[in-house]
């Protein structure tokens, strides 16, 4: 009984691996995105008011 409990657990937490991979990957580029385009955002804001401070 023991054997089969240590499969069934076995096998449960591969599929469990299994679909973490997909979320992993997906939150990782979530991330990532995010943080390009926060930076990119906050560069170009800071450009701007530069930009509109020397403008006469």
């Amino acid at each position: 009984m023991e054997l089969v409990m240590s499969v069934f657990v076995g096998i449960v937490m591969g599929l469990v691996g299994l679909a973490l991979i997909p979320v992993l990957v997906v939150g990782t580029w979530w991330v990532i995105m995010t943080v390009i385009f926060g930076l990119s955002d906050g560069i170009i804001w800071l450009l701007d008011r530069k930009w509109r401070a020397s403008a006469p």
